[in-house]
């Protein structure tokens, strides 16, 4: 429906499915809904989408970890690379949620040193070691 409302310019109807769309998500189908082509598509299911996926990661929903590690295993090897543009907001939002730290706290890099990265796992670890440097904000 959603497709139909976007395609002949009908907001209300947009905005009805968009709606169906947000109560139809649950901790059992998001992951496969958030990659989805369809999800690729649109802007604002997107961020529907992602905000309920870090939702439920924050909340630390059992297997979910596992499941979206399994998804971006499956994105880095391309087998969806329509998945990009959800990876990016994943990644940009939690970098922007991150709690700062104060530029005086941090050690000035210098051409002889290397800053150490702190080991991360799970999904972040995922996320930030291996795409931040690929990805703009």
């Amino acid at each position: 429906m959603y497709r139909l409302a976007d395609a002949f310019g009908l907001p209300d109807l947009k905005a009805l499915a968009l709606e169906s769309v947000r109560s139809q998500l649950s901790p059992e189908n998001i992951v496969h809904e958030a990659f989805s082509s369809f999800t690729s598509l649109y802007n604002e299911i997107q961020e529907i989408e992602v905000a309920f996926l870090i939702q439920l990661l924050i909340q630390l929903v059992p297997d979910l970890t596992d499941e979206v590690e399994e998804m971006l295993k499956s994105i880095c090897r391309e087998q969806r690379p329509h998945s990009f543009n959800v990876l990016r907001k994943i990644v940009c939002r939690q970098v922007t949620q991150a709690p700062t730290v104060p530029r005086c706290a941090l050690p000035e890099p210098t051409l002889t040193t290397r800053s150490p990265s702190p080991r991360r796992s799970g999904l972040r670890g995922i996320l930030f070691s291996k795409l931040f440097s690929l990805v703009r904000c």
